[in-house]
């Protein structure tokens, strides 16, 4: 299109003509500057040639060009009156270049759009598709609507597809397993190509979720149609026979946990193939179809109920759980503690269930930690999933002395199988809980050793107080008090007299050698005494409650007062850690609580081990 606007000027002509001209001239320059803007968006649509068939997806990309890079064009399309339309996303492209030919300079700026649909046909007959309109502040384009002539695939007995889901209603949150079986007869043996496997039910994310194993390296595989493309999965193939036939038969298995109540009819599935008719060889000798012919089989379609949990009869230890053989243990870093000592117990939760997604239930449910002995964290507690097992960590605090173990902590879970909720209790911990300590500031402890020893006793307050009155107790110390008062303090002028040697007793070699070891034997023995003074109390103390538990294993008729004494020893040393140490208690505890424990003997090699860990603690005192 060619636009060409003239006018002439004239030097004697009247101002009014001047500025009509200019008006001319203005408003034809506004008109191919619209012309130009109108030419400069394009939009065009491509989508696979060939026949169209029912239930063969469609793909159709959509070009639009002349657009700035920002914002995105809005899209505008009619639905279809049959079949689905489906978008698959945009993705823009910017490119430019420069050119210089004899000194002239050259740029180009061009930006694309390119539109991914999908379009579903689910019947024969005439599908009309767009047209697809783009529109960005003034500037828009537009492409034309396509017709698609969709016909049916010919259907044969030679092969079937099957969706396997459980007939029965099914619990939200359940485990369901889910088969895809596609039957083939053994005549097409390697005559199948571009096989395209459908399952609507995989498609309905948000509904349903899907728990697929990890893909190895299978020798079979099927790639189905899912809400996120076509997917690989893992299949297996065996011989079977139906109505008199046989077939080769590929299963996909998944597992389908419905996240909503409800009745949901599911459309069929559906399997389009190539039949090869015609072959040619390449140069290796592998065949290579020349002709082909499609094939589909289709399902029926499926009815899938879910039911919502029950509320009666739901225990206030049910945190979610669904499924079948629960158990939860439960192992404490200490069993000797003082009261209100923190205590890290470690639960492991095993089960056929999803483990991944569970949850751990307030501890105080079912009778487990009550409050008025128990101090648990209010908020909820994370777990990890490792090795087939979800493990949480909890610290606890003990509120009272009477506390002799930690009680059985219930946990409960929906049995789909048998319809009603259960619930398992893990094993009860020992423990020995002692008063907590109070130091007051007149116990005073002086050295570092003793207020990191209340410190590791859980007492801050008092180690805290105990260091402040060390540190006044060191600022109130007295200097002594010299007094000059009746000293002569003349100076000896006489040199004679000075230096006059002395003629007592004293002066002599062998009385000098008996006071200066004297001397020496005194300043040793104020040094160990000063010594024995220096030490820590505390630690004085620890050592000897050591030995004297040492002595209790070792002549302890029981294994109840080896298992005492042991702990007491481990008391001696707060935060020291044990794993053998734990192990050895657990088997004193087992024993114990076993029939006619209390009275039972402990064994050679019961009472080695105890005295050695026994000795082991003690060098842990300084």
């Amino acid at each position: 299109m060619r636009s060409r606007v003239s006018w002439e000027r004239s030097g004697r002509g009247h101002g009014s003509h001047r500025e009509l001209a200019a008006g001319v001239l203005s408003a034809a320059v506004l008109v191919l500057l619209a012309c130009g803007s109108a030419q400069a968006q394009i939009a065009k649509l491509r989508l696979d040639t060939g026949p169209s068939y029912v239930g063969v997806p469609v793909d159709i990309q959509i070009y639009a060009e002349g657009f700035e890079e920002e914002p995105q064009p809005e899209v505008a399309v009619e639905l279809p009156k049959s079949g689905r339309l489906e978008f698959r996303g945009v993705s823009p492209s910017v490119s430019g270049s420069i050119q210089i030919v004899n000194g002239r300079i050259t740029k180009s700026h061009r930006v694309q759009f390119t539109y991914s649909y999908r379009f579903h046909p689910d019947k024969a007959g005439r599908h009309r598709v767009g047209p697809f309109r783009f529109t960005q502040g003034e500037k828009s384009a537009a492409t034309k609507a396509v017709n698609l002539n969709v016909t049916e695939i010919p259907v044969t007995d030679k092969q079937q597809i099957r969706l396997v889901v459980p007939e029965e209603p099914v619990y939200i949150g359940q485990r369901l397993p889910v088969r895809v079986e596609w039957w083939v007869s053994p005549d097409l043996r390697g005559k199948l190509y571009n096989a395209n496997v459908r399952v609507p039910l995989f498609e309905r994310l948000g509904e349903f979720n899907f728990i697929d194993p990890p893909l190895a390296n299978e020798t079979a595989t099927m790639s189905i149609l899912t809400a996120s493309g076509m997917q690989k999965f893992a299949a297996t193939a065996e011989n079977r026979r139906r109505e008199g036939k046989s077939y080769i038969v590929q299963s996909v298995s998944r597992t389908v946990v419905p996240m909503q109540a409800g009745r949901f009819e599911l459309e069929p599935a559906s399997v389009t193939v190539d039949q090869a008719i015609r072959f040619r060889r390449d140069l290796f000798g592998s065949r290579i179809p020349t002709q082909v012919l499609k094939l589909r089989a289709a399902d029926e379609r499926r009815v899938l109920i879910v039911k919502p949990l029950p509320a009666q009869g739901r225990p206030p230890s049910y945190a979610g759980a669904i499924g079948r053989g629960f158990t939860l243990d439960v192992a404490a870093d200490r069993t000797v503690v003082q009261v209100g000592d923190p205590i890290k117990l470690t639960l492991t939760l095993r089960g056929d269930g999803p483990l991944e997604s569970a949850s751990l239930p307030p501890l105080g449910a079912g009778g487990g930690l009550p409050s008025k002995l128990f101090r648990v964290p209010a908020r909820k507690v994370a777990g990890i999933f490792d090795d087939g097992a979800k493990r949480f960590e909890v610290s606890i605090r003990v509120l009272d002395q009477t506390v002799s173990e930690i009680p059985p902590i219930a946990y409960s879970w929906f049995d789909p199988d048998m319809g009603n909720y259960q619930t398992t209790h893990s094993r009860p911990v020992a423990l020995a809980v002692r008063e907590a300590k109070v130091v007051s500031a007149r116990d005073v402890v002086r050295s570092a050793e003793g207020v990191e020893a209340l410190s590791d006793a859980g007492d801050e307050e008092a180690a805290k107080e105990a260091l402040a009155a060390g540190q006044r107790a060191a600022g109130d110390s007295t200097r002594p008090v010299f007094s000059f008062t009746g000293a002569d303090l003349a100076i000896e002028k006489d040199v004679g007299r000075l230096a006059a040697a002395g003629r007592s007793r004293l002066t002599s070699a062998p009385a000098q050698m008996t006071l200066y070891g004297s001397g020496l034997l005194i300043i040793g023995a104020c040094l160990l005494a000063r010594r024995r003074a220096a030490r820590d109390p505390v630690v004085v103390k620890r050592r000897k409650t050591l030995v004297a538990e040492h002595k209790r294993i070792k002549g302890g008729a029981s294994v109840a007062e080896v298992a005492d004494a042991l702990r007491r020893t481990r008391a001696e040393v707060p935060g020291m850690l044990s794993n053998e140490l734990d192990s050895l208690l657990a088997d004193c505890d087992a024993l114990v609580f076993a029939p006619g424990g209390a009275t039972a003997r402990p064994t050679d090699e019961l009472r080695a081990r105890a005295l050695a860990l026994a000795e082991s603690i003690a060098k842990e005192v300084v």
